[in-house]
């Protein structure tokens, strides 16, 4: 098998056509709302049962150009037993990934909400496929959860667009050095490596000012919290899609009068 090795190329014409970016925080601090505010067509792979914060919200926009797959656990077949959870969310990624369309719709935006209860339909289908429902999960089950989360995490950053993943937060002590820290809540040992996989990793929170609840994201790491930003934004910033769309569009305009001078 011959192997074909790329070629280096000059870092000054490079923009990301797409971001993958993960968002992280504990209920209620606007974490969907956000996802929902950025470029549509949007599909919204609903695991959280939390589309209603889109519905009412009047601070997005275009929601006709909203699409939601509602992911259920159960089959509405009596007969069918095991569950179906991870099994949507496979199907549609893979659907994504070879056709770039899920059932018509051809997104701009993908969004996985949340990775949290994501993982609980993994852990789920694993014990059911191994025999252990009812049990406490063995080695082997860990092993292949985090396989299998490997592959939609792996997945979803592979599509042709924007894939956007939220989960819920956890605080980690460490037993040793007594340090304690906030990152995403996943089942298994994945919950320390999530944020190796993503671009952008923002902390959800919200802050009160002049009696008003603005919904935030922290994009810088700090003692306590889990982020990072590759575009280099600001921390915190207004959790909006707008917040990001003007470094987007620099950089953006930044390959064009490179290719320009590249033409000349």
């Amino acid at each position: 098998m011959k192997v074909q090795i790329p070629d280096p190329t000059p870092i000054s014409g490079h923009t990301p056509k797409k971001y993958n970016v993960l968002v992280y925080g504990r209920s209620g601090t606007g974490k969907t709302e956000f996802c929902a505010t950025w470029p549509k067509p949007l599909l919204f792979i609903d695991t959280d049962k939390g589309i209603t914060t889109v519905v009412s919200s009047p601070r997005v926009q275009e929601k006709d150009q909203i699409f939601l797959v509602d992911v259920q656990d159960r089959s509405s077949d009596v007969v069918v037993k095991q569950p179906i959870g991870f099994a949507t969310v496979e199907t549609v990624l893979k659907s994504l990934a070879t056709e770039n369309s899920y059932s018509g719709v051809v997104p701009q935006t993908v969004v996985l909400d949340s990775f949290t209860t994501t993982s609980a339909l993994t852990m789920s289908r694993t014990l059911y496929l191994h025999g252990h429902v009812g049990q406490q999960p063995t080695l082997p089950d860990y092993g292949r959860l985090v396989r299998d989360l490997l592959d939609i995490i792996t997945t979803g950053i592979g599509l042709r667009c924007n894939f956007i993943a939220t989960a819920h937060e956890q605080y980690t002590k460490d037993e040793l050095s007594g340090r304690i820290w906030c990152g995403p809540l996943i089942v298994g040992r994945l919950a320390a490596e999530i944020s190796l996989y993503f671009d952008e990793v923002y902390h959800a929170n919200v802050r009160e000012r002049g009696g008003k609840h603005e919904y935030m994201l922290d994009t810088k790491a700090s003692g306590l919290i889990t982020a990072k930003s590759r575009l280099d934004l600001p921390s915190p910033i207004i959790a909006h899609f707008d917040s990001i769309k003007g470094t987007i569009e620099r950089l953006n305009s930044t390959r064009k009068e490179v290719s320009h001078d590249i033409d000349k």
